[in-house]
């Protein structure tokens, strides 16, 4: 299959933090089979991220996004693609319980703006990311088009290829089989595990 990788952060382009993620995604999904055919940074602005996103999903249909999911006021990347695939942002009280549990642990009280990272396109598949606040998010729209939302935090990106076959994460896109991929990194590193399911075949394969 063909697809995209669009990073978002304006520290990306003034070469504050080196885009590490996109090099890391380029590796494991090249293993599981998928043919990356464009890797675009754009700044944390609503226009150029509508702009990545849309232009993405026209050439291929399938695009992998990473930053802009944080509770700040220039993470913006979730509230632009449900405009764009014109969704509505909907409260998951289960994933709103979780982010409270983990300040909880942590014997912090949870900020009211992190409340934002409990919203998310309606329909959207919550991608579990037991290390921080900010999910994934696979989200389709009608014409059965993906944008998978990853968080932009260096080593939450995908590392390694698990196979077919996790129940618990198992999801079929109208698009195609579903396959994983699986964030890996050394457990003395406290990185976290991340699995994401994505399409092997799609309109433009």
């Amino acid at each position: 299959m063909k697809l995209e990788v669009l990073t978002i952060g304006t520290e990306l382009l003034l070469g504050y933090t080196v885009d590490t993620n996109a090099a890391e995604l380029g590796r494991a999904l090249a293993a599981a089979g998928a043919e990356i055919t464009r890797r675009t940074t754009v700044a944390d602005q609503p226009e150029a991220i509508r702009a990545g996103v849309a232009e993405a999903l026209d050439r291929t249909g399938f695009v992998i996004t990473t930053g802009g999911l944080g509770p700040t006021r220039d993470d913006m990347t979730k509230t632009v693609v449900a405009e764009l695939l014109d969704k509505r942002l909907v409260l998951d009280e289960r994933l709103l319980a979780s982010i409270a549990t983990r300040f909880q642990r942590l014997g912090r009280p949870m900020p009211a703006s992190n409340r934002t990272q409990a919203e998310i396109p309606e329909g959207a598949t919550i991608l579990p990311n037991p290390r921080g606040t900010a999910p994934g998010l696979w989200v389709e729209d009608a014409r059965g088009r993906v944008v998978v939302l990853l968080p932009g935090v260096p080593g939450w990106a995908l590392a390694r290829v698990r196979g077919e076959g996790s129940a618990d994460y198992a999801r079929r896109s109208r698009t195609g089989a579903a396959r994983f991929i699986e964030a890996y990194v050394e457990p003395a590193s406290e990185v976290m595990v991340f699995v994401l399911p994505f399409s092997m075949q799609n309109a433009a394969a």
